[in-house]
């Protein structure tokens, strides 16, 4: 499925260019000649390197300080951040009057830094002056800006502690981490009025994760009090060590039966409550695909998604679910904020069914997933939409079928599909990765696996298409296009690497670790579950009750942060989990942290048992399993 249409509109003034028509383009500092003729003279002269050291940092001697005694403040401005450069910040900052309180630290101010779309970054070498401005107001393209206000204290590590039971004394809390040999400062997490939560936040005076939280290296995670049966679970501040799993979640997750042998144990009469299970990569290793001969019918350029999706299926795929047959929905789109558009459906989703076809197993992937969306008794899905031509024209381009009709065997198919999936690195621009992905979807599966250094530069452009996907017009115009989205923040021929932009975009390591997890999810979810992922109807009925959007300045459907760690958290991310690679893994971990919820409890809902009760016997000799609900394939 294309991304929907939007009405056209009128091209938005440049800030930044209406800025220097007014006031003039800042000029790029250059030290007087005084400045050049001492350093000259002092070298025809035979200066000490000391010396010459001294001249040569005279201009930056302000910054020329102990790192201890340098502290980082922030003046929060997303849009005058994304709309200006540091140099016009300055220029506007130096040219409107300011507050005396500023006017007294200036000397001790130094470093400024644009942090595009987020915040003005600075440093102060004083910390009592520091301590002055925070909380003030500073001018800026004719806005008061608040300097945040700095806390000596705000950088110090911290855990969080969750499913405290009610009975559990605060001592008893206080006690565990003086026995690791900590200094614990214990508060409420959540703090509104006199109103408290039950989750507690652990402080301790340090900036880095102290080695007493790290026993044998790994990250506690779980702390069973004396007395109590179910853990408390913690999660640290430092999101990537939140990617192991507690012990208890862990050993649950081992000793569960798979889906499948669940499904075989469930008598006749208790219709399954879940789905049939991915293939496991190693549970049936003389399986393989059939060999013969296909003969694959290239959709045309203007072809929906799923026309694509069915030709990798059939060629790549050893038991394919079969058609249902389900009724066409028309859906409608609205802005929620300019870049993100909401999915509205004449019909609400109440139930789904899952089911997964499997690969070849020694195609190094979780199966391939789909799934029928219920609207009470009748089953539902959204009316496929062509692609719009220059759109379908590159996706027919990146398709590994060079006619309209071939005729080749399965193995040579496979070949194509493995070389196309080395050569997905080879090209340029996120974009024709994804119309290469939309093509053939399921041949792309197994690079999603690869060890994460050979993925990385896919991985940061994927995120970086997201991100400028999601950015909005008023910044960054109404096209689609991720080159011409770009061309805003980093104008010219040459735009610097995609790590930089990235770190430029999301200066925080956490915040970028956790953008890299959904673009890896995504790719993910659109290699194994393209039929979910290109239906907006199944994918609300996976997120339940929460409304699904994606980015709005896209050529592709690009699902938003919310909407995928919606399907994570549903039943079809549970059933994937215990076969996907470590990366994977760790990705769909981190999201899941960044929107908790109850592992044993599904926030969307489930596959019902009145659903499934509805499934009709089949016959049909491709049945993964002998079983009769219609939830064994679709």
């Amino acid at each position: 499925m294309d991304a929907p249409s939007r009405p056209r509109q009128p091209p938005v003034p440049n800030a930044r260019q209406e800025y220097r028509k007014k006031f003039g383009r800042p000029s790029r500092h250059v030290p007087t000649d005084k400045f050049f003729a001492d350093i000259a003279e002092a070298q025809a002269r035979s200066a000490s390197a000391d010396e010459l050291r001294v001249l040569a940092l005279r201009e930056v001697q302000r910054s020329r300080v102990a790192t201890d005694d340098k502290v980082k403040l922030f003046i929060p401005a997303s849009r005058i951040a994304s709309e200006f450069g540091i140099d016009d910040i300055l220029h506007a900052i130096n040219r409107e009057p300011q507050s005396s309180t500023w006017d007294q630290a200036l000397n001790s101010l130094c470093d400024f830094v644009c942090v595009k779309g987020h915040t003005i970054r600075f440093i102060s070498t004083n910390r009592d002056l520091a301590i002055k401005i925070g909380g003030t107001a500073v001018t800026c393209m004719g806005q008061k800006l608040i300097v945040k206000p700095y806390s000596a204290y705000e950088r110090c590590y911290y855990v969080d502690l969750t499913r405290i039971p009610s009975d559990l004394e605060e001592d008893a809390i206080y006690d565990y981490f003086v026995r690791l040999g900590l200094q614990p400062i214990i508060a409420p997490t959540h703090l509104a009025g006199s109103l408290m939560s039950r989750d507690r936040t652990v402080w301790f005076p340090q900036h880095d994760v102290p080695a007493e939280l790290m026993p044998n290296g790994q990250p506690l995670r779980e702390i069973v009090f004396p007395g109590f049966e179910s853990p408390v679970f913690v999660q640290h501040k430092k999101r990537s060590l939140n990617k192991v799993l507690p012990p208890s979640i862990a050993a649950r997750r081992a000793a569960a039966p798979t889906p499948r042998r669940a499904q075989v144990e469930a008598t006749s009469s208790a219709p399954v409550a879940r789905a049939t299970a991915p293939a496991s990569p190693t549970s049936s290793p003389d399986r393989h695909l059939p060999e013969g001969v296909l003969i694959l019918d290239r959709p045309a350029s203007t072809a929906p998604v799923q026309a694509w999706v069915k030709v990798t299926r059939h060629a790549l795929c050893s038991r394919a679910p079969n058609p249902s047959v389900a009724a066409e929905l028309e859906t409608t789109t609205s802005p929620v904020a300019d870049g993100r558009l909401v999915f509205g459906f004449p019909v609400t989703p109440t139930s789904y069914e899952l089911a997964f076809s499997e690969h070849d197993l020694d195609e190094p992937t979780a199966g391939d997933a789909d799934c029928v969306a219920f609207a009470a008794e009748r089953p539902i899905r959204c009316s496929p939409r062509a692609l719009p031509e220059p759109v379908g024209s590159l996706v027919a381009a990146r398709s590994v079928l060079t006619s309209s009709s071939t005729t080749l065997k399965r193995s040579e198919y496979r070949r194509r599909a493995r070389r196309a999936a080395q050569d997905l690195t080879v090209l340029n621009e996120p974009e024709d990765r994804v119309a290469a992905i939309t093509a053939q979807p399921s041949a792309y599966a197994p690079i999603v696996h690869s060890a994460p250094s050979s993925l990385s530069s896919v991985v940061d452009e994927h995120a970086l298409l997201r991100i400028y996907s999601g950015q909005p017009s008023t910044t960054h115009g109404s096209d689609c296009s991720f080159m011409k989205r770009l061309h805003h923040d980093y104008p010219g021929d040459m735009s610097p690497p995609t790590s930089t932009i990235l770190e430029d975009r999301i200066p925080d390591d956490e915040s970028r670790d956790l953008a890299r997890s959904y673009a890896l999810i995504d790719l993910f979810l659109r290699t194994h579950a393209p039929a979910i992922y290109h239906d907006p109807v199944k994918v609300q009925a996976l997120c339940g009750a929460t409304p699904v959007s994606c980015y709005q300045y896209s050529h592709f459907l690009l699902w938003t942060d919310q909407t995928l760690a919606g399907i994570c958290q549903s039943q079809l991310g549970q059933d994937y989990c215990q076969y996907l690679s470590l990366s994977v893994s760790s990705a769909m971990a981190l999201i899941l942290d960044d929107f908790p919820c109850d592992i044993d409890d599904s926030v969307s809902m489930a596959s019902s048992d009145s659903a499934l009760s509805r499934s009709a016997a089949s016959d049909d000799d491709s049945l993964i399993s002998s079983e009769t609900t219609r939830s064994s394939h679709l």
